[in-house]
């Protein structure tokens, strides 16, 4: 595509290119000799201000200098010659900023001696303290023989300077201080102003030759390349009748071998397009005929492509159906394989049901058997039951006549506890009696004695058989209370052995009764177990029909899924082949279509 904005023209690049490399070079140049300039210019104002320093601490006044030690040494002829010494110094040259001398003291400060400034208010006085002192100068005040000067330039409080620094020394030879000389930096600059100017007037008439050289050389290349460019312009317009006649060819470099390339290329172009013109009307021929043919192919195909659907629906349709009657057989399999488990499940079941019938009827049998058996054992133990209770009854009498025995024994103890209590109490009183006696009645004194303690023996026994016979008393008493229980329980295990005795007999009537329904259950197990056994058999029958039957249908289904897959395959080559047909058909219209447009484009351009 055409831009919109022309680019520059092949004149102005090369005379831009020119100028730029040319401003390039010669900036570049311009700072190398500036900065050289500056660095020669420092260098030779370094020498310069040397040979002022040296020369001046020559003809200062050493030994007046020496002799200025306090500020009032200032209104002395010493100073005035130290003054007018240094103001000769300075007017020797105008570069020199300032003139003046130092000394260290000897706590190690720098002091002003004198100064050369012509204001009084401006100039250091004698004694003034130097506080932000070089270390050039610090060091030098240490001795030096020859002069010092910095390297670069410093700043202080009275400005950027370059100093020089020669030592002063007094007729004896004693190094008494320093004489300085400052070079301001406005100096050095309003000089490296005048080189840079000069050197940029140089620049600027060096500039406007080599701009005019560069037009002319422009000029010269650009010419033969818009001739050229004027008949390329011609062949744009779709007019070539000129090619006949050659380019102008006035030189032998490269643009006159280009001017000769573009003849020679013009002449083969030349019959290059006569010759598509040919061809072409040929091909447009053919486009014709194979858009035709095409267009008749595509009927077909679409034809064969509809048909092939059509067939691949009913294929689809089939393998569907197929496919629903294979679940349906598959679920009718499934529950028939469940009919046959519970069939199985329920044929185990009848003949679990008939041994645990079997099994029934035989307990049933046996235990109306223990029930007949345990029927006498219940007689016989009602009968040791009232036996037992008689023989109870008996022994709870005799317990209470004992009982009765018992309280007379305890008033016979009550009445011998009675007597050994009396007894005891006339042994007392004869023993009394025979102390009152004295000797004739020592001898029932002891007859006394034995009666008493005959008495409190008798006493002792009587009470010990009292206490047994109420513990006897007492027991015989929870005897009949426990017997008078006994028989009361006695009368209770009867009754219950009747009402054991009773039920026993419904039971074995129930028995006998079970008995009989459990033969009639076990004649209709047998029936069941005949039924079950044959609708076993028929179900299995059913299964093995139901599984060949699935077989089948899926053997129909496969065929069914190739047939539906060739017929996929052949409705997806169909529709390849329509795509291809219809591209091919795109394709003879496009192809008709561009050769209509080389015809237009080849019929424009002139050759004869």
């Amino acid at each position: 595509m055409n831009s919109t904005t022309r680019s520059p023209s092949i004149g102005v690049k090369i005379l831009l290119t020119i100028v730029v490399l040319w401003l390039a070079g010669s900036s570049l140049l311009v700072f190398m000799s500036y900065a050289e300039t500056s660095r020669a210019l420092k260098d030779g104002i370094r020498v310069r201000l040397g040979d002022y320093a040296a020369l001046g601490s020559l003809s200062l006044p050493a030994d007046a200098h020496a002799r200025l030690r306090v500020p009032g040494d200032e209104a002395g002829d010493d100073y005035a010659d130290v003054v007018a010494a240094l103001r000769r110094i300075a007017a020797d040259s105008t570069d020199i900023a300032y003139t003046y001398t130092v000394r260290r003291q000897a706590d190690g400060s720098v002091i002003f001696v004198g100064d050369a400034t012509l204001d009084a208010a401006d100039a250091s006085h004698l004694g003034d303290i130097w506080d932000d002192a070089t270390p050039l100068l610090k060091a030098s005040l240490d001795g030096i023989d020859e002069v010092a000067v910095e390297e670069d330039f410093y700043t202080d409080e009275w400005g950027t300077f370059l100093s020089a620094y020669a030592p002063i020394r007094t007729s004896d030879g004693r190094f008494d201080g320093l004489l300085c000389l400052d070079i301001a930096a406005d100096s050095i600059r309003a000089i490296l102003m005048r080189q840079l100017l000069r050197l940029l007037l140089t620049l600027a008439g060096c500039s406007a030759l080599i701009v005019s050289a560069a037009i002319v050389l422009s000029r010269s290349l650009t010419l033969p390349l818009k001739r050229i460019s004027s008949v390329f312009k011609g062949i744009a317009d779709g007019d070539i009748t000129d090619l006949s006649k050659d380019l102008d060819v006035s030189g032998t470099d490269e643009i006159g071998d280009m001017a000769r390339t573009v003849n020679a290329t013009f002449e083969r172009l030349r019959g290059l397009i006569a010759t598509i013109r040919s061809q072409a009307g040929i091909i447009s021929g053919t486009g014709l005929e194979l858009s035709s043919n095409m267009n008749e192919t595509a009927a077909a195909i679409a034809q064969i492509s509809a048909n092939i659907q059509s067939v691949k629906k009913q294929t689809v349709k089939q393998a569907e159906s197929v496919a629903e009657t294979n679940q349906a057989m598959e679920t009718v399999t499934r529950g028939i394989g469940r009919l046959d488990s519970h069939i199985e499940a329920q044929t185990e079941s009848v003949s679990r049901s008939s041994s645990a019938i079997e099994q029934m009827t035989a307990s049933i049998g046996s235990v109306t058997g223990l029930l007949n058996s345990n029927a006498g054992n219940v007689i016989e133990l009602a009968a040791a039951s009232d036996a037992g209770r008689a023989d109870l009854a008996s022994v709870s009498a005799r317990i209470r006549e004992i009982a009765g025995e018992s309280a007379g024994l305890l008033e016979i103890s009550s009445v011998i506890e009675d007597i050994a209590s009396r007894t005891n109490l006339l042994s007392m009183n004869a023993a009394i009696e025979a102390a009152h006696a004295g000797d004739s009645g020592r001898g029932f004194a002891v007859v006394a004695g034995e009666i008493r303690s005959l008495a409190e023996s008798s006493g002792r026994q009587s009470k010990t058989i009292s206490s047994a016979l109420k513990k006897m008393n007492a027991s015989m008493s929870a005897i009949t209370a426990s017997a008078d229980k006994v028989l009361k329980q006695f009368e209770g295990i009867g009754e219950r052995i009747k009402a054991v005795a009773d039920r026993e007999r419904g039971i074995r009537a129930s028995m006998e009764e079970q008995s009989v329904g459990s033969k009639e259950i076990l004649e209709a197990i047998g029936r069941l177990e005949e039924i079950s056994g044959e609708v076993r058999s028929g179900s299995t029958g059913m299964l093995e029909c139901s599984r060949e039957v699935i077989e089948e249908s899926a053997s129909l289904g496969r065929i069914t899924d190739e047939v539906t897959g060739s017929m996929a395959e052949m409705a997806a080559g169909a529709e390849q082949i329509t795509i291809a047909v219809n591209r091919v058909n795109d394709l003879s219209r496009d192809n008709k279509e561009s050769i209509d447009k080389l015809m237009g484009e080849v019929s424009k351009f002139k050759v004869e």
